[in-house]
């Protein structure tokens, strides 16, 4: 009697439960019971997982162990994680989990997408997060995150709306979720949400600690409407409605170039209606001002975003995503207005709202939080595309020490989705884009690459650019031997660590042989003058690609134990100031903005050993004029390396 008692109790409340709360979610196949829908518990296949062409499957029901009516809320929150606990396989929480809500029963009128996934924590009950303990949790998540292993991503809470987080007294209408280190299943969908939902909490945590007045700023009254001219302007539609014939995006054709095919991703019919709500169908408008901030990015900052990439996607595909994607645009708009602030030869004498930047970025953050709660945009190309101009954008500032845990972010997003530097098209050039930031920030921070990616393209099967590009890649394995971790770990078998730099100079010279003519250097005409002589070799990545070649043989001489007394010192001093020459002669013969910031990288490398004052001089002067063309970094490399200097001479 107690338990039937309890039964009618539990199932029969007045009160509806939400779909979120329990709702079929104890009945059916597994797959139903995931999607919080009716099941007909037809065997082997129910009517609709038929129906939707998903994977059914059952699995046993555990006993019934009724609640007491005094039992903790905590027991009944752990009794409905387990009832979740079921893995489906990757391919089911790729596309829509919620595509029939509307033909089985009728719906509430608004849903919230993320309690399929996230945990159950009413969205106007929580609370706003402080900078400090905003970022202290998303640390904790950052230090417990394996990078081998995606499946370990954990769980992050949604945000209230929109509504309630412009109440809170940040005054931004951006407020940081607060993140668990709690496991989820091994889906693909989980993966994805929980790496996407991560970094975009890094980015709302590095804007909580702007030092911006936003009293007189709103989100929504200046430039752009969030969702632009969408179909659907509010981004509470959840519901499949109809869509009327001739309405809404039109499918584009299948392309069978690989370069092509990520353009033409196959969605569902619901998933095409959902994408109308952060696709603008037409093309949006832009301020007469902000024409030349655009315009700054098409044709200068994407060059160096597409520099070993002939085909040029950042400056060809993804501003014609930004025409119709509100959140890409004020990523773009953003870092050409930071590019613009930075750079000592603009042309505009009128000078720039110190502030301009941060509008948009701040922008930025609200629309992607905003658009977040719709599968088709974690997957899309638009959010791909403005996580590596917010990247770049942190770079550009330059001072702040939130740009590694922005970088690990766009790494979670790009392992999630299985991308990397042969994925073709725009995704391979983010990826590119991506690892030229990363090696430069651990190099700078004494760590080990974020990536553990392996070609799967032999040499002799590249292109002259992507062979340009195979140099960064191998460039970052040298970074890793020279990291922190590394050196401490050889310093007890330095046997083992000359021969780990032996197979890595054996890798270089591998490429080196493999590449063609292009490489080879032009005629160029030499001062007696210069401290080094001038190298030309054109297209200026190749240039750069030698750079890095000789970069990495920098680092491998001046971090290999060294076991043959003073004979086998002199050979690798006289060696390493060879590669240093020929890295200073290089950049003597770049004078273009693409190469500038690499360039300078490269520079600030090969200085490190110098000792003579006329050779230490003309590399001061190269960092500088580098600097003038790009406006990159804010603190100049030249001050840091003479700071070097000074302390190796001190000591």
């Amino acid at each position: 009697m107690g338990d039937e008692e309890d039964e009618t109790q539990r199932y029969f409340t007045r009160r509806r439960l939400t779909r979120g709360r329990g709702l079929r979610n104890t009945t059916g196949c597994v797959t139903c019971r995931r999607r919080h829908v009716k099941c007909d518990e037809k065997k082997p296949v129910c009517g609709g997982c038929e129906r939707t062409k998903h994977t059914c499957a059952y699995v046993p029901r555990r006993s019934p162990n009724r609640r007491k009516t005094g039992e903790s809320s905590a027991d009944q929150t752990q009794s409905q994680d387990d009832d979740s606990c079921f893995t489906l396989p990757d391919s089911e929480l790729v596309g829509d989990q919620s595509e029939d809500l509307g033909r089985d029963q009728d719906p509430p009128a608004e849903e919230d997408a993320s309690t399929r996934i996230w945990p159950e924590t009413p969205a106007r009950e929580q609370p706003v997060v402080t900078t400090a303990a905003a970022t202290a949790s998303t640390t904790a998540v950052i230090e417990a995150f394996d990078v081998s292993d995606v499946q370990d991503m954990p769980n992050v809470q949604p945000t209230s709306s929109p509504h309630d987080a412009a109440d809170a007294n940040n005054h931004t209408g951006i407020t940081p979720r607060t993140a668990t280190t709690n496991g989820t299943n091994g889906s693909f969908g989980a993966n994805l949400e929980n790496a996407t939902a991560i970094w975009v909490d890094l980015l709302l945590q590095d804007a909580a600690m702007q030092e911006f007045d936003f009293s007189n700023f709103s989100i929504d009254a200046e430039g752009l409407n969030l969702f632009g001219t969408s179909v659907v302007n509010s981004p509470a539609v959840r519901k499949a409605l109809p869509v009327p014939a001739g309405k809404g995006l039109s499918p584009a054709p299948v392309h069978s170039n690989p370069y092509l095919a990520e353009r033409t991703t196959a969605l569902t019919e619901y998933q095409q209606f959902e994408k109308q709500a952060w696709y603008s169908a037409k093309i949006l408008q832009i301020s007469p001002q902000e024409h030349a901030i655009f315009q700054n990015f098409v044709r200068h900052i994407s060059q160096w975003m597409d520099f070993f990439d002939p085909k040029r996607p950042f400056g060809t595909h993804t501003p014609q995503l930004a025409m119709h994607n509100v959140g890409l645009m004020n990523a773009i708009l953003a870092l050409s207005a930071r590019h613009l602030s930075l750079n000592t030869k603009t042309s505009d004498e009128t000078g720039r709202d110190p502030n301009e930047a941060l509008r948009y970025y701040y922008k930025t953050l609200h629309y992607i939080q905003e658009a977040m709660q719709y599968d088709s945009y974690k997957t899309s190309l638009e959010l791909l595309a403005t996580s590596s101009i917010v990247s770049a954008y942190e770079m550009l500032d330059g001072s702040r020490q939130d740009w590694e845990r922005h970088l690990k972010g766009v790494f979670w997003i790009q392992r999630s989705q299985v991308i990397h530097g042969d994925s073709a098209g725009l995704k391979q050039a983010v990826w590119w884009a991506w690892l030229c930031q990363d090696v430069w920030a651990a190099f700078r921070e004494g760590r080990r690459p974020f990536t553990f990616w392996r070609p799967a393209k032999e040499l002799d099967e590249l292109d002259p650019y992507e062979l340009a590009a195979r140099s960064v890649y191998f460039f970052a394995q040298v970074v890793a031997f020279c990291s922190r971790e590394d050196t401490e770990a050889g310093k007890n078998d330095p046997l083992a660590r000359i021969a780990a730099a032996d197979a890595l100079k054996g890798m270089l010279e591998n490429w080196r042989r493999h590449l063609t003519a292009e490489f080879q250097p032009l005629p160029y005409a030499s001062s007696t003058g210069d401290a080094f002589e001038p190298i030309w070799i054109h297209p200026p990545a190749f240039a750069v690609a030698f750079q890095m070649y000789y970069c990495a043989h920098i680092l491998l001489l001046m971090n290999t134990p060294i076991l043959g007394g003073l004979e086998q010192y002199t050979q690798q001093r006289k060696r390493l100031m060879e590669c240093v020459k020929k890295v200073c002669g290089i950049g003597m013969t770049l004078s273009d903005y693409p190469s500038s910031v690499m360039c300078s990288q490269c520079l600030y490398i090969a200085g490190i050993p110098l000792e003579d004052s006329k050779e230490r001089s003309s590399v001061l002067k190269l960092l500088e004029g580098c600097r003038e063309r790009c406006g990159w970094p804010i603190k100049p490399l030249g001050e840091e390396l003479k700071a070097r200097w000074e302390s190796s001479d001190a000591g």
